[in-house]
């Protein structure tokens, strides 16, 4: 059955506000004078996606004359490249594809509708298609936040497993980062696996939770490393920011009571004062 807006927008939502491919490509775009964040509505490629497509049921903004249209319909006239990119990196299309797109459009005419159509012929929407009915079952399986949060989620409710904060929940806010220095106050959780990959100002940080503020069940922010070394795969990676997040996770569960020796496999934490 052919997929509609509507049902596209429902699959958006559980898609990644932020992801890096995406991110470094608008601030290419908006050196060379292309593409501008300053100027549009949107925070976020994702608020984007969501507004374009609640428009579909009518008219809306942009005087519509069919508003009936497909989801593919809407993905092949899209004419804001990171609008599009941002799709094809959060629906999971490989990393190695997803860069291929983002290249092909920089190559292109300094256009927006020409770097559109270079992203969509290097990805077409069948490839979006397949992996948006992925996510979207998987999200639908999950049967916790947590679980919910390895695909989409960029916020989470924790509830605590030990009887001392049985019942105490607390809102975990993901942002992923490109690069985790300028840290300020909070707790540095640390990777074995990237301590030889970065020079010795970015040593092995892979998540970052900010501030003291989380305590006692308060609201925690978590920053996550969100590129990989280029010695490090795909898969691997995958692996390797779950373990942080399990890691933040069950520091936050315990109240952050470890003391300096706490490890979580090969991750380790750092307090700065």
């Amino acid at each position: 059955m052919t997929m509609t807006p509507h049902q596209l927008a429902a699959k958006i939502r559980y898609l990644r506000e932020t992801v890096p491919i995406t991110d470094e490509f608008e601030r290419i775009l908006t050196r060379r004078g292309t593409w501008n964040r300053s100027y549009v509505w949107y925070t976020s490629q994702k608020q984007h996606w969501l507004g374009w497509l609640s428009e579909y049921g009518g008219p809306g903004y942009y005087g519509r004359k069919n508003s009936h249209r497909s989801a593919e319909f809407v993905y092949n006239h899209i004419n804001c490249p990171p609008m599009v990119l941002w799709l094809v990196e959060a629906s999971g299309i490989p990393r190695t594809k997803v860069a291929k797109a983002k290249q092909a459009a920089l190559s292109a005419k300094p256009h927006l509708p020409a770097q559109s159509a270079a992203i969509r012929k290097t990805i077409p929407w069948e490839m979006i298609e397949v992996r948006l009915d992925k996510s979207g079952s998987m999200a639908k399986k999950s049967s916790t936040p947590r679980e919910a949060g390895k695909k989409a989620a960029s916020t989470q409710n924790l509830t605590a497993a030990n009887g001392r904060q049985a019942g105490k929940t607390r809102l975990v806010h993901w942002v992923e980062s490109d690069e985790l220095d300028s840290l300020g106050h909070g707790v540095q959780f640390l990777h074995d696996k990237l301590q030889h990959e970065y020079d010795y100002t970015h040593p092995d940080r892979i998540a970052f939770l900010e501030g003291y503020g989380w305590q006692h069940g308060g609201p925690a922010t978590v920053r996550l490393l969100g590129i990989s070394p280029p010695s490090i795969n795909a898969d691997h990676w995958s692996e390797i920011v779950q373990t942080a997040r399990e890691a933040v996770l069950d520091f936050l569960s315990n109240e952050g009571k470890q003391n300096s020796e706490f490890r979580h496999g090969p991750i380790h934490i750092l307090f700065n004062a």
